[in-house]
């Protein structure tokens, strides 16, 4: 942006004494570079690194022709460093691969980097077919290509910039899962729909059809289908992509294609999160791993956790807006005489992801795991069951989406109904409490104050059985209701709660009080303006 030149990189090295630099072609001088650690993808032996991984962040501003190369020190000398171009590169490993943006031009060589002017219309496209032979000849190279395949890369190129002179030029495009809303993307969609267009925005919710929130949003706002070639064309000309998700085909509409258009990926990438982080997620949702641009923050403790954690954000890409899906909440909703029971999933008990989608397949084993004989043996509990007579009251237990392929295996009675791909801002609103374990859906609830048990009955074992690591938030000290690491004890509070009149406890009130930045309906509005301010202050 602003003919500056950003560089995100990561280096692997075995000692401890070694220094990192880069150079341009027209200074004598070698830049010393600052390196932050990336302990989680380092390899030890006997406490001790034996394989060190750190990473980098520069901002080099362009003035004219130049050339970047990069060193390493060791014992005074300097020895120049190969480049290897990863997933979110705007240039790739492929031949006569290039990146044209402001009024410079980028390519690669053997360990260097090559910055020049900007071509004119006629180098441009002399450039471009270069590139298509580049693609064609990839074929040799990787066997595993079909010839087919290329031909398609290059004509979906060609495309593109044919149909770039009509497309609309400030497209935003929001997203939630795949196959529905409900979550913060749509939430900020509509707000975004509602406020004055001044800067001629083009907004569009991305989802696929066939699903009940597809034609619900199509009522109100544009709706792009996921997995189409109109979409694709979109998302390449796309300028923010806003979404409540990270999955990789969230911020990659080509697939295993990637790296034949990532010199067109032009999108500022804005995390809403779909919930507030609690755990350490860093090996996955770090900025460097995802391509953020900003994230949304909703509480201090979180705020802290980004920034002194494996992250990589400065406090300027953090948005403490909330969540704006909790705005949501404040739209009043009669009460039911229900319990919500809305568990998160477990990594290792998912069946493997369709590829190139959110979904995932069944697990024929997902039945012998403690998770799900939890679960199965509290719906068909006497004790309970009792007490919920007493009280006219029912369990809705609502099935993570990871999951979803699972449906079928659990089985409700009359005590108890089994639900998948619910308006989880409803049912927060219409449930007396929540039953749940790691998910930042307790924080629904105690956003409203209503009672919260956590039925952690793995709680020795969930760090070992998901993706993320135990992080600031400590279920005992923090939590927004009691911490249940067995069945019985988990059992015992849910009737506590509910012969409690379903209220939440002072000493939980005051947790809830402490934990976030707002307790309103302005998130959404915190969230557009701060949006609004970043696309004022990086017009390029």
């Amino acid at each position: 942006d602003n003919n500056t030149l950003y560089i995100d990189g990561r280096i692997t090295h075995l000692s401890n004494d070694i220094e990192l630099f880069y150079k341009l072609k027209n200074s004598k001088d070698y830049n010393e570079i600052n390196t932050y650690p990336r302990t989680k993808f380092n390899t030890s032996f006997s406490d001790k690194y034996i394989i060190k991984k750190e990473g980098y962040s520069l901002a080099i501003p362009l003035k004219k022709n130049d050339v970047l190369e990069f060193y390493f020190k060791y014992n005074n000398k300097y020895y120049q460093v190969t480049n290897t171009y990863i997933k979110h590169s705007r240039i790739s490993n492929i031949s006569k691969s290039y990146y044209i943006h402001d009024n410079f031009m980028i390519t690669k060589g053997k360990g260097k980097i090559n910055i020049t002017k900007k071509p004119n219309k006629l180098g441009r496209i002399k450039k471009e077919l270069r590139y298509w032979f580049g693609i064609l000849y990839s074929k040799k190279k990787n066997k595993k290509l079909k010839v087919l395949s290329l031909i398609r890369i290059v004509f979906t190129r060609f495309i593109y910039f044919i149909t770039k002179p009509f497309m609309p030029k400030n497209i935003w495009l929001f997203c939630d899962r795949e196959f529905m809303g409900r979550d913060n993307a749509e939430a900020l969609y509509k707000y975004t729909l509602s406020q004055e267009n001044t800067d001629n925005r083009h907004c569009y919710f991305v989802i696929d059809k066939g699903y009940e929130d597809y034609e619900r949003i199509k009522k109100y706002g544009k709706v792009i289908k996921y997995h189409t070639f109109k979409y694709k064309l979109f998302f390449l000309n796309a300028k923010y992509l806003i979404s409540s998700h990270a999955d990789g085909y969230i911020n990659n509409a080509c697939g295993a294609e990637r790296s034949f258009f990532v010199d067109l990926y032009s999108f500022k990438y804005i995390y809403l999160t779909h919930g507030i982080l609690l755990h350490d997620s860093s090996s996955w949702l770090n900025r460097i791993n995802k391509d953020f641009t900003l994230n949304v923050v909703t509480s201090p403790l979180e705020c802290k956790s980004i920034l002194e954690g494996e992250y990589y954000f400065k406090e300027e890409q953090l948005i403490k807006s909330g969540l704006p899906r909790h705005d949501n909440l404040f739209i009043k909703e009669d009460e039911k005489n229900q319990i919500l029971f809305m568990p998160s999933w477990r990594s290792k008990l998912a069946g493997p992801t369709i590829p190139g989608t959110q979904r995932r397949e069944y697990n024929e084993e997902f039945t012998q795991s403690d998770y799900f004989k939890f679960y199965d043996k509290l719906f068909n509990d006497k004790k309970l069951q009792k007490v919920l007579k007493e009280h006219n009251l029912k369990i809705k237990f609502c099935i993570h989406p990871s999951f979803r392929a699972q449906f079928d295996d659990f089985k409700g009675n009359e005590y108890v109904d089994i639900a998948i791909d619910v308006d989880s801002q409803y049912e927060t609103k219409v449930s007396k409490f929540i039953v749940t374990d790691y998910s930042s859906s307790a924080c629904d609830f105690a956003y409203l104050r209503k009672p919260v048990v956590y039925a952690n009955f793995d709680f020795d074992t969930i760090f070992e059985t998901h993706y993320y690591n135990p992080g600031y938030f400590n279920y005992d000290k923090n939590g927004f209701g009691p911490n249940c690491k067995s069945y019985d004890e988990t059992i015992d509070n849910i009737i506590k709660v509910i012969k409690n009149n379903c209220k939440m406890e002072e000493k939980y009130i005051k947790r809830c009080d402490e934990f976030f930045y707002h307790k309103d309906n302005k998130n959404c509005e915190r969230a557009y303006k701060a949006l609004m301010e970043y696309d004022k202050t990086h017009k390029n």
